[in-house]
């Protein structure tokens, strides 16, 4: 469900949770670094449930959500930073082991595989719904593990499957033509 191999699945049906009478199931995967990286999250700042999102399980559809935040400016240098020493060929050959002479590098801390170009992946859940109320009761079982996230704002920015059918069938219909 995620590229992270340290990644932890829970399921549970929506209706354990205290405040929803939806009787659904929900499958939630989070790394102990996505959890990290919460806690690091500024309290003021949102996070986001973007989706739903079309995947293929043993030739199934479902439909999965994720929870992001904005990318940051330290990212952003980071990213650059990083992609900047992946491509660069100046110290190539220049090996010189025995000198004080420390890289510019030496101390640069790559991007996670959460951390996007268009934002910083800190959850992913499946709902058999995918109704707010059942990704409400995702996030409030989240906030079991990340306590943080309790104080930190969660914007919905949910798309109607029928309007994303629609952009899928225009786009298929272009490149038939």
């Amino acid at each position: 469900m995620a590229v992270d191999l340290q990644n932890e699945l829970s399921v549970y049906n929506a209706d354990k949770i205290d405040f929803t009478e939806d009787n659904s199931w929900i499958v939630s995967a989070q790394s102990p670094l996505q959890r990290a990286l919460i806690e690091t999250h500024p309290e003021k700042e949102p996070l986001y449930v973007e989706g739903p999102f079309l995947a293929y399980i043993r030739e199934q559809t479902v439909d999965y959500f994720i929870l992001k935040a904005d990318p940051t400016a330290d990212l952003r240098e980071r990213k650059d930073a990083y992609d900047k020493f992946m491509n660069s060929d100046d110290d190539l050959f220049n090996w010189d082991i025995f000198s004080q002479k420390k890289s510019p590098y030496s101390l640069l801390v790559p991007p996670s595989v959460h951390e996007q170009d268009d934002g910083t992946i800190v959850g992913m859940g499946i709902t058999e719904t995918g109704t707010k109320e059942s990704l409400k009761a995702w996030i409030k079982h989240l906030q079991d593990y990340n306590h943080k996230l309790s104080r930190i704002p969660v914007v919905f920015k949910i798309t109607d499957p029928e309007v994303r059918m629609k952009a899928f069938e225009e786009a298929t219909s272009r490149g038939s033509q």
